[in-house]
């Protein structure tokens, strides 16, 4: 489902709650353990042909009675646990950490980063980490499976982030990631009779490049704009699942001494390679998006503690009805900064 559409595949640009920003943080004056864990809980009504969910937490649905009709929509409600633990080495301004992203838990991609950051002498922030699936994705072993009880197969993926930030000392960061996409069972087209050669064209397992670059634009009186510019090649083994996306985003960001407001729109266009073996055409997607943050700072005078509300809605029009998708998401949660 979200893996179909939001960060991987296209819109790049939910707040990270590690920061309230989507640059790197400053790496800390003194040695010594810090970072954050955020706990709560999370409300999601979805529409997915393709995803089933994960350990957690259940979306798709386990039966469907067409291949031409688009999902019909599943909610489910779960925790929200995520969190990034860091040491910094102050005289090398150097930092290790270990922990994972919101903006990931929305596409029921539990990843998580083990890397290390680095200031630059210009005060630019370099870092590189190891992604990989702490908790897998669950995906249908074939999607296309009507009239019966759909079966479930792990999707797992790792790979490698690097990312530039406040390059020459600007606003200019870009980060490229890139990951290997594995799934248990791939029978992807098996129910329909479909030839080897076109189940082939069908298989969802492959890597992904994806590079982002944004530029922040403080526009004063707390207020700031970050637009920013993607695009994901999703390289798949089957030839009518690799797409190439561009993605455009602009987020505006109003920071106080009490508050954070974060919102952020997304559009992205995925044209897929080669003609779907079931359908008789190439698919293409339009993806719009948007997200609303607000952050409460130091509730009830707890200076180290934030109270966070996220609204998020993405939607993804497909010219082949089948993988249409959408993602209404609601999460309230707490936040400890150590």
């Amino acid at each position: 489902m979200p893996s179909t559409f939001i960060k991987t595949t296209c819109c790049i640009g939910l707040v990270s709650i590690s920061g309230f920003s989507f640059s790197l943080e400053p790496i800390p004056t003194e040695d010594g353990f810090s970072g954050y864990i955020n706990l709560g809980i999370v409300g999601i009504k979805g529409e997915s042909t393709m995803v089933a969910g994960n350990s957690l937490g259940d979306i798709g649905q386990r039966t469907i009675n067409s291949l031409t009709d688009g999902p019909d929509s599943e909610s489910d409600s779960m925790a929200l646990v995520n969190g990034e633990l860091s040491y910094t080495f102050a005289a090398s301004r150097t930092q290790v950490y270990f922990g994972n992203n919101l903006e990931d838990f929305i596409q029921f991609d539990f990843s998580t980063l083990l890397g290390v950051r680095h200031e630059l002498a210009d005060k630019s922030l370099i870092a590189a980490s190891y992604v990989f699936s702490a908790v897998p994705t669950e995906v249908w072993k074939d999607p296309y499976l009507t009239n019966q009880r759909r079966s479930t197969t792990d999707r797992k993926s790792n790979g490698l982030r690097l990312e530039w930030d406040k390059i020459a000392g600007t606003h200019l960061g870009i980060q490229y990631t890139y990951r290997d996409v594995e799934l248990d069972d791939e029978l992807s087209g098996q129910a329909l009779g479909l030839t080897t050669t076109d189940m082939d064209l069908l298989d969802r397992n492959g890597n992904i490049h994806s590079i982002e670059f944004r530029y922040k634009l403080n526009m004063g009186n707390g207020h700031s704009l970050q637009p920013n510019f993607s695009y994901i090649d999703r390289n798949m083994d089957g030839r009518a699942m690799r797409s190439d996306t561009w993605a455009l985003g602009l987020t505006h960001i109003y920071n106080s001494e009490q508050y954070s407001f974060i919102t952020n729109l997304d559009w992205a266009d995925a044209d897929y390679d080669k003609e779907n073996p079931i359908y008789n055409k190439t698919r293409n997607d339009d993806r719009l998006g948007g997200t609303f943050t607000a952050v409460y700072k130091k509730p009830f005078g707890y200076k180290d503690w934030n109270l966070l509300a996220n609204i998020v809605y993405y939607d993804s029009d497909s010219n082949i009805d089948f993988y249409n998708t959408s993602i209404k998401f609601f999460s309230v949660s707490t936040l400890y900064r150590f």
